[in-house]
């Protein structure tokens, strides 16, 4: 694990030298990405930085696309959405209504589900003035409540925003 761009003549380097893997963020316990680093690496990208897939094969699956759907038929299914993350984000949901819920502020609840809408594998990207317009209340709430909810460990803040930008969060359950 490291914190340090690719070297040149990595397949990391040549193929995604902007992504940084989810696994070593976690363990890691980082607050932001590393520098230089734009983005979390897609499972396909994590598997080539962490030599569980060599260079070639990578290379093959980024060529191959999936056919057409059949004309008149729509799938329901999100891309890159498996049954497994289906399961865990209802269980991530499920706990939350069951136990901590009661604990926390509406605005605090509110503000939470919200997060929770907008993520897509456990992150979300949003302002504070979306929350706010959905919450029904202030920027300045928002803040409040998020900073009940990052010292309860039930929101990290991964990338702050500026003005303009929006910030990238991270839902937790106990």
């Amino acid at each position: 694990m490291t914190t340090d761009r690719p070297t040149p003549d990595s397949a990391w380097a040549t193929h995604c030298p902007d992504a940084y893997p989810e696994e070593w963020y976690d363990a890691l316990e980082l607050g932001s990405l590393p520098s230089g680093f734009t983005r979390f690496a897609s499972d396909e990208e994590a598997a080539l930085i962490l030599g569980r897939v060599n260079p070639d094969d990578f290379a093959r699956r980024q060529r191959v696309t999936s056919p057409p759907a059949p004309i008149g038929r729509v799938s329901r299914r999100r891309p890159n959405a498996s049954r497994e993350a289906v399961r865990q984000r209802f269980r991530d949901f499920s706990t939350f209504l069951r136990t901590i819920h009661p604990n926390l502020t509406p605005t605090q609840r509110t503000i939470w589900l919200a997060v929770y809408g907008f993520s897509e594998r456990g992150r979300a990207t949003v302002t504070q003035a979306t929350l706010a317009r959905i919450g029904g209340v202030t920027v300045r709430a928002v803040q409040k409540a998020m900073s009940g909810l990052i010292k309860s460990g039930l929101l990290d803040v991964l990338e702050k925003g500026r003005p303009g930008r929006s910030s990238v969060y991270r839902y937790r359950v106990p």
